[in-house]
């Protein structure tokens, strides 16, 4: 009897260290875990944290490169106007009313041009830093293509043929007019500037035969075009190609293409030779 009770407690007694080991082990294995999650966390926000001091340390670069060009850029208008100014204070008398007329011009010249590049700046600022909120419109989108083609055509003058053709594109879009115009608009002219033999440009509208079709805007000059090399930062704040010469430019159009673009949930591709001409199409969803 005194045998079956000692086998008994000591049943007992090895159940109880054995529920006691498998507690031991779960509550460390438990601990273990919580230390690995505590542990992989950490690493997932110092890895956060590196990304956001390497983007603000690009965005203090970005800044520092923005306010250098920039003050380059206004450099040579600012002498422009200082040194016609001057000609009209101390010489006015001797000039002939056609001189005159000739520097206060050149004057208003680059006044324009220096309000013109501080609305570009002013622009990429607000759609960069989010604070130009969307505000879409219906619009006849025929309609309102032809009307920027129509000023296009003004502007350009007799030189140059501006083709426009809507192939299948839908009759009327919401969208925000304010960012479709500048898309538009600002690659026209360039398509046109940067054709200076007065080649013909072609700007069509479409819809794409994509499952969810979007809408294709496509532009097609044969002008001096843009080198391989230049291609890939041509959308980049004051990047100019190489081969552009003597023709006048900020270097802040693409950019602000390239913006407005992505503020309407777009994408744009562009493929260029140097010397034959450049294409660029631009596709926006459908609302």
């Amino acid at each position: 009897m005194q045998s079956i009770l000692d086998h008994t407690q000591f049943r007992i007694l090895a159940a109880i260290f054995v529920l006691t080991i498998v507690g031991i082990y779960h509550n460390i294995t438990q601990l273990f875990k919580t230390q690995a999650d505590r542990i992989r966390q950490l690493e997932q926000n110092l890895k956060q944290l590196e990304r956001a001091l390497l983007q603000e340390k690009e965005l203090n670069t970005i800044k520092s490169q923005f306010i250098s060009r920039a003050s380059h850029e206004f450099r040579t208008p600012l002498a422009t106007i200082q040194t016609a100014s001057d000609l009209l204070k101390y010489y006015s008398h001797k000039m002939s009313e056609e001189k005159k007329i000739e520097r206060i011009d050149k004057i208003q010249r680059e006044v324009k041009g220096m309000t013109n590049m501080l609305e570009e700046v002013l622009v990429i600022g607000k759609t960069e830093s989010g604070k130009l909120e969307l505000q879409p419109e219906m619009i006849d989108l025929e309609s309102f293509c032809l009307e920027i083609v129509e000023q296009t055509r003004l502007l350009a003058g007799d030189k140059y043929q501006v083709i426009f053709e809507n192939i299948n594109a839908p009759l009327n879009i919401a969208i925000d007019p304010k960012f479709l115009r500048q898309i538009i608009s600002n690659l026209l002219s360039n398509a046109i500037k940067y054709s200076p033999n007065g080649e013909e440009v072609s700007f069509t509208i479409s819809q794409t035969s994509d499952r969810i079709p979007r809408l294709l805007l496509e532009f097609q000059d044969q002008g001096i075009g843009i080198p391989s090399i230049d291609q890939e930062k041509i959308f980049e704040h004051f990047y100019r190609a190489h081969n552009v010469g003597m023709i006048s430019g900020t270097g802040l159009g693409m950019a602000i293409i390239k913006n407005s673009v992505s503020v309407l949930g777009g994408t744009i591709t562009l493929s260029s030779i140097e010397n034959k001409g450049t294409n660029i199409q631009i596709k926006l969803p459908i609302v």
